[in-house]
């Protein structure tokens, strides 16, 4: 287990209490990385909860984010989707700043000017954004969405690898604009709380959305 904690203006620190990644992640993160050979695509993955339980979700994000940047030895970049709840910048207390609102709603503004490096050279981390009450338009925009494709594009050019965190997939519609450009999705169920009428829904929303690589991971 680890926790990423602010470090001034040089980013975020990672602390491990023990110097290895817990075996079920370790074998996923080779999984992932054996697919990402086949297809372009494959080289991102998005991580969503079918229900409000995104804390859990959040921290199975951050033990596959470090899981992929050990197995590849290579850079890794962690964005938050989340802009309305913003669960990872407040686990890991990254200050309000510019992120992946702005960076989606003026490209002129560059990933080195949103991502935070870590104390981990192969981990980098872009936060959702300054706070939703700052804008009167969310990112569920259609201006927003179609930026979408080309930010992953860039992400592809500059990372081996793209984690995407969607919070709740029936609560967050971006997700569901995201799925279609990523080469797998993970939606987290929850050992007795996540409900089958809720991973059905969610299912249901990937079926319209024609999203087809959804796998499931088991949070205990």
């Amino acid at each position: 287990m680890f926790s990423w904690l602010t470090d001034g203006q040089a980013g975020l620190g990672i602390e491990e209490s023990a110097n290895k990644i817990t075996a079920p992640y370790q074998h996923l993160a080779l999984q992932l990385n054996h697919e990402q050979r086949r297809t372009d695509d494959s080289r991102a993955l998005l991580l969503v909860s079918p229900d409000q339980s995104v804390k859990q979700a959040a921290e199975a994000v951050l033990e596959i984010t470090s899981s992929l940047a050990k197995v590849l030895c290579s850079p890794v970049l962690l964005i938050d989707l989340c802009i309305e709840h913003s669960v990872l910048a407040n686990m890991l207390s990254v200050s309000p700043g510019r992120g992946l609102r702005e960076k989606l709603q003026d490209q002129s503004i560059s990933l080195g000017e949103t991502v935070l490096g870590t104390s981990d050279p192969n981990i980098y981390f872009l936060p959702a954004g300054l706070d939703r009450s700052q804008f009167s338009n969310g990112i569920n925009n259609k201006h927003d969405v179609v930026n979408i494709g080309p930010l992953l594009k860039e992400t592809k050019e500059r990372y081996a690898y793209t984690v995407l965190f969607g919070g709740s997939i029936l609560n967050d519609p971006i997700s569901l604009a995201v799925a279609p450009h990523v080469g797998r999705v993970l939606l987290t169920v929850v050992e007795n709380k996540t409900s089958i009428a809720d991973l059905k829904a969610s299912h249901k929303s990937f079926q319209l959305s024609r999203v087809k690589n959804v796998a499931h991971i088991l949070l205990r």
